[in-house]
């Protein structure tokens, strides 16, 4: 309320100031150095208003300058993630390490004359009821 009340009394002592700015005499008995100041003035706010409501403002700048850091973090995620794809590709071409290594892990296969050992928790068996 004290804000309203505020901008109340501003605009009631502003009002005859206003009110005689629509005069035309007002402006014709300006000297030329007032409608200098004038002009600098006008062209200043001006200025202020395209520098921060603009299309090309520092708040949109802003943005973009994240929306690039977010892309710039991105890419740099999904090279590293491309550089392993790439070793990967490299060993499984190169020698069969990296097939047996992943027939062994995915698809649980023993090489000939290995025995194959699988232990089993016995919690895990006590749990299912099984003995």
């Amino acid at each position: 309320m004290k804000l309203r009340a505020f901008i109340e009394t501003q605009i009631e002592k502003l009002a005859p100031k206003l009110i005689r700015m629509t005069d035309s005499s007002y402006w014709q008995n300006m000297s030329r150095f007032d409608m200098f100041l004038w002009a600098i003035g006008t062209l200043i706010f001006l200025l202020q208003v395209s520098l921060w409501l603009g299309p090309s403002s520092i708040s949109s700048l802003l943005i973009l300058d994240y929306k690039n850091y977010r892309l710039e973090t991105t890419n740099q995620q999904t090279s590293v993630h491309n550089m392993q794809l790439y070793q990967r590709i490299s060993g499984l071409k190169q020698g069969t390490d990296e097939v047996e290594a992943r027939a062994r892990i995915e698809l649980g296969m023993v090489k000939q004359g290995e025995t194959f050992y699988q232990l089993v928790n016995q919690a895990i068996l006590k749990a299912d009821g099984s003995s």
